[in-house]
């Protein structure tokens, strides 16, 4: 089990300053001005580096189709990094297409919200066709994501229907399989809903089946666990070692510690 960082993106963006906040200031060390003929792939060979470390170190470049004489493009930053880590997004797929080229270069997946599945395994359709194939172009993976249609009590009842029905269960599997083939995705992301008690070792069951299925097909497989308002309104909270049989299960682990939002 991996645990990964993940940033949520939408079609809004902005920046806060509040005193006392620590700012990390990086100069740069190589630098290339631009000259009449160039082009980004030219000047990442030159330097022996990736297009895609190119728009990391200059941002604005992305989505930009030409470059210009006199511009100055950083190739290097000065300082070792100090590690690595692996990077999730989430985007819907009507995300503004300057903002998502813009955050590309930062990330290792793209996670698409989302599908949702129905008492009978039927999952709906999403037009995520240009998402995906932008961060394929960035050497993004997009990664499916499937959760119950609704934070609400409805959840805890499509999934007790889902579960208790061998033929439903069958068709949700096939029809996931047939999402990712069909649209070329890395892997799928379960946006896990409040499990009744009486349902969670009958679906930790299922979900074993489920990934060991989709592994054997080739796809990885995220849980991501969150506490959501019904389960501090009522109190019936997961339970550690529901928790723990998740991690044990599931190829990665995404922990979102906050309740999405929503309006009317």
């Amino acid at each position: 089990m991996h645990l990964f960082v993940s940033c949520l993106y939408n079609k809004y963006k902005w920046a806060i300053e509040v005193v006392g906040e620590a700012l990390v200031i990086q100069y740069p060390e190589i630098t290339h001005t631009v000259k009449e003929g160039d082009s980004l792939e030219g000047i990442a060979e030159l330097y022996g580096i990736s297009v895609l470390q190119i728009l990391r170190n200059n941002p604005y470049l992305a989505g930009r189709q030409y470059i210009y004489p006199g511009e100055i493009i950083v190739i290097s930053y000065q300082g070792d990094k100090i590690g690595k880590m692996t990077v999730n997004g989430f985007a819907y797929p009507f995300i503004e297409t300057t903002i998502l080229k813009k955050t590309l270069p930062f990330l290792t997946y793209l996670t698409i919200y989302h599908y949702t599945v129905d008492r009978k395994g039927n999952i709906s359709n999403l037009n995520d066709e240009e998402v995906i194939k932008i961060a394929k172009e960035y050497g993004v993976a997009p990664i499916m994501l499937i959760s119950a249609p609704f934070e609400t009590t409805e959840d805890i009842s499509i999934i007790h229907d889902l579960l208790i029905n061998e033929a439903s269960k069958i068709n949700f599997v096939d029809n996931i399989l047939l999402v990712l083939k069909e649209k070329g995705y890395y892997g799928l992301n379960i946006d896990i809903p409040y499990i009744h008690p009486n349902d969670q070792e009958n679906f930790l069951d299922y979900l074993t089946t489920m990934i060991t299925q989709l592994n054997n097909e080739g796809y990885e497989v995220t849980i991501t666990l969150s506490p959501n308002a019904f389960e501090i309104v009522t109190g019936n909270m997961f339970q550690e070692t529901f928790y723990i049989q998740i991690g044990k299960v599931a190829n990665k682990v995404m922990i979102l510690p906050y309740e999405w939002g929503y309006h009317v």
